[in-house]
């Protein structure tokens, strides 16, 4: 709540929702990941489900399938998912084992991305980027495991990072177009910041879900259709700390 708009402006933050996960489906093609944002389903609801191959799952079921989830992401494995969950080791492995039939494509990407790391010793993205991994040639199993873990997390999340980065660039083209007072001020991991005149709300959030939902300028400049659709969270208020949160009806925020 330190971070506060001018005196009689509003503050608006805008935050991608599951960004890491919807990059992880539409990079390693993985359909049934990609089913569920498709159709609006809640992904870890819906990913427990076939986990655990149950019509209705508990709230620590969910919570499971939400861990797992980034721990794939994250390099991390059963032991992992045992300490964090409170759950037997034996229960982990099972658990992980079924991930992977139902998210077989996730882990044929992983294995991808590890072969080409291993034979080019780097990573690259789908906007081109490129991170060198000098340190997959060291004779320690252990160095070699973390480069291995940065190259596959670099893939998912500079993507993602540079989706945002090109967001931030309509966003402020459109303010510089429309000869509004609106700024970005900040943005924070997944999230862009702006403070506008309270006149300039509405038009602001629909140059900001446009932006961040439609991404004119990745399809413009790189030809890029992504295999699912992209969703925001919106907050406004006085602060950073005390917005409430928008609801859009086709781009449109309901204010």
């Amino acid at each position: 709540s330190l971070f506060t708009a001018p005196k009689g402006w509003s503050f608006i933050a805008a935050d991608y929702a599951a960004m890491e996960l919807r990059v992880l489906s539409h990079i390693a093609k993985e359909h049934n990941m990609q089913k569920a944002f498709n159709e609006g389903a809640d992904l870890h609801t819906y990913t427990g489900k076939l986990l655990f191959n149950k019509k209705e799952i508990t709230k620590q079921e969910r919570q499971i399938a939400k861990t797992v989830s980034f721990l794939i992401v994250y390099g991390g494995g059963a032991f992992n998912l045992s300490e964090s969950m409170g759950i037997s080791m034996k229960r982990s492995e099972g658990i992980i084992k079924n991930y992977q039939r139902v998210y077989p494509g996730i882990f044929a990407y992983m294995d991808f991305v590890n072969e080409f790391i291993l034979n080019n010793g780097y990573a690259y993205t789908i906007f081109g980027r490129q991170r060198n991994l000098p340190n997959i040639a060291s004779r320690d199993k252990k160095v070699v495991n973390r480069a291995l873990r940065q190259g596959l997390n670099f893939t998912i999340q500079s993507t993602a990072s540079d989706i945002l980065l090109c967001a931030l660039l309509g966003i402020c083209k459109s303010f510089k177009d429309e000869e509004m007072q609106a700024r970005v001020v900040a943005t924070v991991h997944d999230s862009v910041e702006v403070v506008c005149p309270k006149e300039e709300e509405k038009r602001v959030l629909e140059i900001i879900y446009n932006e961040m939902v439609n991404y004119p300028v990745i399809k413009d400049l790189f030809g890029i259709e992504f295999a699912v659709p992209l969703a925001i969270d919106a907050e406004v208020g006085k602060s950073f700390g005390e917005g409430k949160n928008i609801e859009f009806i086709d781009g449109i925020p309901q204010l």
